[in-house]
C-alpha cells in the first residue's frame, strides 16, 4: 500500500493505492462517517487490480471543501481527483454514502468512468424515518457548538447502530468494527456529517439514477435497512445497462463483514467487461 496526499480545489487530500503497477483501477468511495480504513481489507483482496481509496473531504485525515460538503460538490471534488490522477479509465466503487456520490458523480460525468459498482448506496426515501433523520441533523445548529460533536457521533447511536447493521460475523468481529468506528467518531466534523446527511436526505437519486450511462453493478444485502432492497431495485430498472445482486441475510455493511466476497463480485464483474 503506497500513502499518498494532494491539494484538490485548496484542501489536502490523502489516498492510497493498493497494487500501484497494475491496471485496471478501481477508485472506490467509503461510506457516511468512514474513511479509508474501513475499505482496507477489500482492497487487499483484489489481485489483478489496482484500487485507490481516499478520505473524502471532511473525513479521515483529509481536509473539508471550502464549500458546502453535498452530493454535487462531492461528485464535482471526485472529478478533480481523478483528473489530477491523469484517470481517463476507471471503474467506480462506491459503498452507502459513497455509493450516493457515486450515482451524482455518473448522473452528471456520464462518459468519464468506464463501469459503475453500487454496494448498498444509500438512497434516501420519503417517508417518517427520513423526515426524523433530517430533523435530527437539523437540530445541530441550534446547539452550542462545543456540544454539536456530542450530537452528531454519539457514541451510544454508534454502539446500538454496529449491533443493528452487522448482520453475518462474529461476536468478536462484530466488537472490533464497533469500535473501529467509534474511533472514526472522534475525527468527526459535525458540519461536514450534518451537511452530507442533509444533502443525501434531499436528493432524489432514484430520478437521478435515470442519467447513468454506463454498465451498473449493484449489490445489496436482502436484510439491509439502510439501502432496502425494494429502493434498490427502483434504482436498477432506472438504470439501462444495470444488474443487481442480492446476498441473502447481509446487512448494510456487506464490504466491512465480508470484504473478500464483495471484491470477489466486483472483479468478476470487472472481467465480464
Amino acid at each position: 500500500m503506497l500513502a499518498k496526499q494532494i491539494t484538490i480545489e485548496g484542501s489536502k487530500i490523502f489516498y492510497y493505492i493498493y497494487n500501484q503497477e497494475l491496471k485496471p483501477t478501481i477508485v472506490a468511495i467509503h461510506g457516511f462517517r468512514g474513511n479509508h480504513k474501513a475499505l482496507t481489507p477489500f482492497a487487499r483482496a483484489f489481485k489483478n487490480q489496482r484500487v485507490i481509496l481516499l478520505d473524502l473531504p471532511g473525513y479521515g485525515f483529509s481536509e473539508p471543501l471550502n464549500k458546502t460538503h453535498n452530493l454535487k460538490n462531492y461528485a464535482q471534488f471526485l472529478n478533480s481527483f481523478v483528473a489530477n490522477l491523469g484517470l481517463k479509465e476507471f471503474f467506480l466503487w462506491g459503498h452507502s454514502f459513497g455509493g450516493s456520490i457515486c450515482i451524482q458523480y455518473a448522473a452528471t460525468f456520464p462518459d468519464r468512468i468506464k463501469n459503475l459498482i453500487l454496494v448498498s448506496p444509500a438512497v434516501a426515501g420519503k417517508g417518517v424515518v427520513e423526515t426524523l433523520e433530517a430533523d435530527y441533523y437539523k437540530l445541530t445548529s441550534f446547539l452550542p457548538r462545543k456540544y454539536r460533536k456530542i450530537w452528531v457521533a454519539n457514541e451510544l447511536l454508534n454502539q446500538l447502530g454496529g449491533n443493528l447493521l452487522l448482520k453475518q460475523v462474529s461476536g468478536n468481529r462484530k466488537k472490533e468494527l464497533i469500535h473501529a468506528g467509534a474511533e472514526n467518531l472522534k475525527e468527526a466534523k459535525p458540519k461536514v456529517i450534518v451537511e452530507s446527511a442533509l444533502s443525501y436526505l434531499r436528493t432524489d437519486l432514484i430520478s437521478l439514477s435515470k442519467k447513468i450511462k454506463t454498465r451498473t453493478l449493484i449489490i445489496v444485502g436482502a436484510a439491509d435497512i439502510i439501502a432496502p432492497l425494494e429502493r434498490l431495485k427502483a434504482v436498477k430498472n432506472s438504470i439501462q445497462h444495470s444488474k443487481l445482486i442480492v446476498i441473502p441475510k447481509q446487512g448494510h455493511l456487506s464490504p466491512l463483514e465480508e470484504p473478500i466476497y464483495i471484491a470477489s463480485l466486483t472483479e468478476e464483474f470487472i472481467r465480464a467487461t
